[in-house]
């Protein structure tokens, strides 16, 4: 992981570690993993994409099966981000997101069977906006997460569905 005292390794330990327990259930990642900022400094963009192309890997590897498209993850682009999601194998969702040109990569919920069991969970999940220059602002408007989820609780709850995982990068 690079930590200089007690290094415990990174995502490929992770990702080799999660291949030996199979009960793991199920993985999630609530977004603001890709880059660092809400704008991408260009002359950073190419190491930046790269380390987000390898977690996309491990967590194809991982099995990560949801996730959160938060601010600082569409520093890359809309596209870009579309593209590592379907990389990374894992469905994008977010209550709160609206593309302003209809076209979307991610639902608003999705429901998640946990293995074995009778359980229907729902997963979902809202983004916040730092800067009102933030790249992600130039393709999706962001509704009040607050609003949002009401909503996306509703109509969870139509579908019979009690359980509910909410992912957040709100601070």
């Amino acid at each position: 992981c690079g930590c200089p005292i007690d290094p415990k390794g990174g995502l490929d330990r992770l990702a080799e570690w999660s291949n030996t327990r199979k009960d793991l259930g199920l993985w999630v990642d609530s977004g603001q993993n890709l880059f660092p900022f809400e704008e991408l400094n260009p002359d950073l963009a190419a190491d930046w994409k790269a380390k987000a192309d390898v977690v996309a890997k491990v967590y194809k590897q991982l099995g990560v099966r949801f996730g959160l498209p938060a601010s600082n993850d569409f520093a890359a682009g809309s596209d870009y981000l579309k593209n590592w999601f379907e990389h990374a194998g894992m469905q994008a969702i977010a209550a709160n997101l609206v593309a302003k040109d209809g076209k979307t990569f991610w639902s608003k919920w999705q429901e998640w069977k946990h293995a074995g069991t009778a359980e229907r969970w729902a997963v979902t999940g809202v983004v916040g906006v730092e800067s009102p220059t933030a790249e992600i602002l130039k393709s999706v408007d962001v509704q009040d997460p607050h609003a949002a989820l009401a909503a996306v609780t509703k109509e969870i709850r139509a579908a019979g569905i009690e359980n509910m995982i909410v992912l957040s990068s709100l601070a």
